[in-house]
């Protein structure tokens, strides 16, 4: 529907195809929440994920628990998680914060939309505007796909044979033919 809508009011003067497009990302966001809150009930719940992923560290080297480290280049600039409580907390942040940033986001375009409309913005202000806050989502979303795949990476053997894969792929095919 976002798609055939886009490309219907991609000519428009008021420029309803950037608009829907933000609403698109908010709900991909929330989708996103949604599939990892699904992950961490199938877990057992964070608490129990933390519990069992600090366990299996001591399990490997009781005097010295391995660390979980990102990878290059982010782990010369980000020192490693303790296996646990700490690695479970940082991954959902660096996940859950994607949504947080779609609002804002989707607010920051409504805002200079409006000024737009109204002639409060120039194009020339308006352009860099719009890039920069875009440059900072895509940073957030970065982020949250790299955290999304250490975290998938460390809990994968965790991961009981239900077809997760197969869920996220029913997740993104919905939010794909549904906007």
């Amino acid at each position: 529907i976002d798609c055939w809508a886009c490309l219907m009011l991609e000519a428009s003067a008021w420029n309803w195809a950037e608009l829907l497009t933000c609403l698109r990302e908010v709900y991909e966001a929330v989708a996103l929440v949604s599939f990892m809150e699904l992950v961490l009930t199938i877990l057992g719940g964070s608490a129990h994920l933390a519990s069992t992923l600090a366990t299996d560290a001591q399990l490997k080297d009781p005097k010295d628990p391995p660390l979980v480290h990102h990878l290059w280049p982010i782990c010369k600039v980000i020192k490693p998680y303790k296996a646990g409580a700490e690695f479970v907390r940082h991954m959902l942040l660096g996940i859950f914060q994607y949504v947080f940033v779609c609002l804002a986001y989707l607010v920051l375009v409504y805002m200079t939309w409006a000024f737009h409309a109204l002639g409060l913005i120039g194009p020339a202000p308006l352009a860099l505007i719009k890039a920069c806050i875009s440059i900072l989502k895509a940073g957030s979303c970065a982020w949250a796909l790299t955290c999304l795949l250490l975290f998938a990476h460390e809990v994968y053997e965790h991961v009981p044979a239900c077809g997760l894969a197969l869920k996220f792929l029913s997740i993104k095919g919905i939010v794909f033919f549904t906007f």
